[in-house]
């Protein structure tokens, strides 16, 4: 069952990672959470935390404003499964995005498919792609399509939340501008 959410999902995956950004700080002030990144939303029974969320488990509590599920008596666990799709997409493109899996959270955010015309449009308009092959085979839908990224040429050095929290986010606002100036 999806949960009824006010807000609007975002547009562009570049506003879903400021959102988030965004967000982020909001529960790592705010003392009933714990940020624990593989944890999209779970209530917390072993901690002095109430719950513990992830990166799109803090637009959870705080954009889609279902703070109050996670407390008391009807505390609940969420997953970008109970929510709509395009917030489902949005949560889901977010968790690969904060572990530096652009093309899966294109995927995850657009509903394309690699290799698709339209996903090759958009990673074309992307200058982090450094390198487009087609090995072509005897007919065309046989085409198949080989991206590279250079991950630390565009962000210097690539950090997990758990191992510099400050250095992640300052790549994930990197990454967010980008995207918001191209329009993905």
């Amino acid at each position: 069952m999806s949960k009824k959410v006010k807000a609007a999902a975002p547009k562009t995956l570049g506003k879903a990672i400021e959102i988030a950004l965004n967000d982020l700080n909001l529960v790592e002030k705010d003392k009933k959470f714990e940020v624990a990144m593989d944890n999209a939303w779970l209530e917390n029974y072993d901690t002095s935390r109430e719950c513990t969320v992830c990166f799109a488990g803090s637009v959870m509590a705080k954009t889609c404003n279902l703070e109050e599920k996670a407390f008391g008596k009807n505390a609940i666990s969420l997953s970008p499964d109970n929510f709509t799709k395009e917030w489902k997409n949005t949560f889901n493109a977010l968790d690969s995005i904060r572990r530096y899996n652009i093309i899966e959270a294109l995927c995850e955010f657009y509903g394309e498919r690699v290799g698709s015309e339209k996903f090759i449009l958009l990673l074309s308009s992307i200058p982090l792609f450094l390198e487009r092959d087609r090995a072509w085979g005897d007919d065309d839908e046989n085409n198949e399509v080989r991206l590279d990224l250079d991950l630390r040429k565009f962000f210097g050095n690539v950090h997990s939340y758990e191992s510099k929290p400050a250095a992640f986010k300052n790549n994930m606002r990197k990454l967010a501008r980008l995207f918001i100036k191209l329009g993905v």
